[in-house]
C-alpha cells in the first residue's frame, strides 16, 4: 500500500479487488503484479470476441487507445448519414482522466424522445484515450472509426471538427453546411 487512498472504501470494493487479484493470468504472466494498464488493454484486445478496442497506438510521446463496439458504430452510422433525418455528430475533446485526455463522439438517438423535453437523448459514441490534443491524434481517431465502419464517411454534419481535418479524412459536409470549430 502506497497511500491511504489504496485502502478499499467498503466491503464491495474490497471484494472486487480480491476478485481481480485472483483472476487467472496467462502462463507467461503468472506471479507478476497486475499494475501494467497498457498490458491489460493489449491482453483484453487480443482476447475479446467482438471488437471493442479498435486500436492501440504507442509512440514516443503519445499513447492512443480507440474504443468503439460494433453496435455503437452501426448506430452512429444509422443516425448520422441519412440526409432526410440526421443527427449532428460532435467531437468533444474536453475530458481529462489524470495523465490522459479523453475525446468522445456524441450524437442523438433519433428513435427515442424525452417526455419532459421532447428532444432525443444524446448518446456517447466512440472514445479515444490519449496523451496529446493535437490534429494527428484526432485524425487517427476519426480514421480508425471510419476504417471500422466506412459508411461513416457519409456523416452529414460534424460539429466541433477542426476544418483542417476534413480533407485528410475525405469528409465533406453537404451543401450549405458550415463546420463549427472550437479552436
Amino acid at each position: 500500500m502506497d497511500s491511504l487512498s489504496d485502502l478499499p472504501h467498503g466491503p464491495r470494493q474490497s471484494y472486487y479487488r480480491n476478485q481481480v487479484k485472483k483472476a487467472p493470468l496467462p502462463a507467461y504472466l503468472q506471479g507478476k503484479e497486475k499494475d501494467d494498464e497498457l498490458l491489460e488493454v493489449l491482453l483484453k484486445m487480443k482476447s475479446e470476441e467482438e471488437p471493442f478496442i479498435r486500436k492501440v497506438s504507442l509512440e514516443k510521446k503519445n499513447l492512443t487507445i480507440v474504443l468503439a463496439p460494433e453496435n455503437q458504430l452501426a448506430e452512429l452510422a444509422k443516425y448520422s448519414t441519412s440526409e432526410l433525418d440526421f443527427s449532428i455528430v460532435q467531437l468533444d475533446p474536453t475530458f481529462n482522466l489524470g495523465p490522459y485526455e479523453c475525446t468522445l463522439i456524441s450524437y442523438r438517438n433519433l428513435l427515442l424522445e424525452s417526455k419532459r423535453s421532447g428532444t432525443s437523448p444524446v448518446r456517447r459514441g466512440p472514445v479515444s484515450i490519449h496523451f496529446r490534443k493535437d490534429e494527428k491524434t484526432f485524425r487517427e481517431f476519426l480514421q480508425t472509426i471510419i476504417d471500422a465502419k466506412p459508411k461513416l464517411k457519409e456523416v452529414v454534419f460534424w460539429q466541433s471538427l477542426p476544418k483542417s481535418l476534413m480533407p485528410h479524412l475525405s469528409l465533406s459536409n453537404r451543401d450549405g453546411w458550415k463546420e463549427e470549430t472550437n479552436q
